[in-house]
């Protein structure tokens, strides 16, 4: 039997951003706020800024804020998923009565979260 994978799917973390709402906000002339609201309620917040107004672009602003969004989702997928692992590992790291052997070391790589 293969190993699990516990690489988080590019695909997973499209889908929770499809089915998040967003509510974007043009702030000061200078400023973009993006609040996003995910599939379970739970909200985040993101904002991005120019120091002159003359070089505003709010469509930069709010591109930069779901890019950050994205990443912060990408974070707390992590941080579940390591959770499950870590999980799984001490299920199968059970000895006969009961005792617990020590858990590997287990390195985090970028290939895991892409």
């Amino acid at each position: 039997m293969a190993e699990q994978s516990w690489k988080i799917p590019r695909e997973q973390i499209d889908a929770i951003m499809e089915q998040s709402e967003f509510i974007e906000l043009d702030c000061f002339g200078c400023c973009t706020v993006v609040v996003m609201k995910l599939p379970n309620g739970f909200t985040l917040v993101e904002k991005s800024g120019t120091i002159s107004p003359g070089e505003y672009d709010p469509q930069i602003g709010r591109r930069i804020c779901r890019e950050n969004l994205r990443d912060k989702v990408w974070e707390l997928e992590g941080y579940v998923r390591k959770n499950a692992y870590d999980a799984y590992q001490r299920s199968n790291m059970s000895v006969g009565g009961g005792k617990t052997q020590e858990m590997p070391v287990v390195k985090p790589t970028r290939a895991a979260i892409d």
